[in-house]
């Protein structure tokens, strides 16, 4: 049994031209002459949601941030935002909540995805051409920094990185919790980059996946109904038995937990229902875990209350 947290790894991803559906928005929005932060929030803070996870139980797991790029209900934002089958909810500026019909596009190596809504009334943001941006470029954040919903931040452009080998937009910005997937744009009004990654090293810096990436998404979907989405990782009832909470799945003969349970020091359990082998049988497992504080265990026998053989890691060791 192996109890993995998922990281993010980025890699090279090819670039696609512009679609022309989006052409008419840009046009519009370049040609009204919108140059001020003022009026650059103005017309584009409608086109920004707030994406909220939910755990199986209905509470809010996480936060982050998505903007419209299609008249036909497509929402970008990161991959990260959304996770891994967990239920969705989106909410635009003015409190609606929009039904997500499906997850249209996801590509983890960029940390990328695509929602569909039913609601096809929100405006599209225009698509600029990331390939162009230049390093001293004053841009525009919008997102919700710590559940503070749609804030605005102006910032530059402070160098053009690349990141394990993906190029990618370093930005004079702070980047918080729940500004992951929000939409970086230029002055023109058009998005330049997406939101992703906190810098670990200055407060004031952060990091936006460039919107040239987010194309052949566009481009080239691979939708899931949000009916199998929910579905994806769930773990065998037959087989396993979770307690206490948490968030348990299961994935290619892998285990994943996120989350504390409501047993003693946030413990949950997983419990493999079938009869354990005769004497003498060999286990061999991995425990890798994303936060020092935390710990995994793996419990040969117990005498079904609080005794348990097995072994128990915590702090990488």
């Amino acid at each position: 049994m192996q109890t993995i947290v998922r990281s993010l790894a980025i890699v090279t991803a090819s670039l696609a031209v512009i679609t022309t559906a989006q052409e008419p928005a840009q046009k519009t929005l370049v040609k009204a002459g919108v140059k001020s932060v003022a009026d650059l929030t103005a017309a584009v803070r409608d086109s920004v949601v707030v994406i909220r996870q939910k755990s199986s139980n209905g509470r809010d797991y996480g936060l982050g941030t998505g903007f419209v790029v299609s008249g036909d209900g497509l929402i970008a934002t990161n991959s990260h935002v959304i996770g891994i089958a967990r239920p969705l909810v989106v909410v635009t500026r003015d409190g609606r909540h929009l039904n997500v019909r499906d997850v249209y596009a996801t590509e983890s190596a960029v940390d990328l995805a695509i929602l569909r809504v039913d609601d096809t009334s929100l405006a599209p943001l225009p698509l600029g051409d990331s390939d162009g941006l230049r390093q001293g470029a004053d841009v525009l954040a919008i997102g919700h920094p710590l559940g503070r919903e749609h804030s605005v931040v102006k910032g530059i452009v402070s160098a053009l990185d690349t990141i394990a080998g993906q190029s990618m937009i370093r930005l004079a910005i702070p980047i918080e919790r729940g500004n992951s997937g929000g939409p970086l744009i230029d002055m023109r009004g058009r998005v330049q980059g997406i939101l992703t990654l906190k810098s670990m090293e200055a407060r004031d810096m952060g990091f936006a996946m460039p919107i040239n990436a987010l194309k052949p998404l566009i481009a080239r979907p691979n939708p899931v109904p949000m009916a199998r989405w929910l579905q994806i990782g769930r773990l065998d009832e037959g087989l396993w038995q979770p307690l206490f909470g948490a968030e348990w799945r299961q994935r290619s003969g892998r285990l994943f937990v996120q989350g504390s349970g409501a047993g003693f020091g946030g413990r949950s359990l997983c419990l493999w229902r079938l009869p354990a082998p005769q004497p003498g049988f060999e286990l061999s497992v991995d425990v890798r875990l994303d936060d020092e504080r935390g710990a995994a265990g793996l419990i040969f026998h117990a005498d079904g209350n609080d005794r348990h053989y097995g072994f128990y890691p915590s702090n990488r060791r």
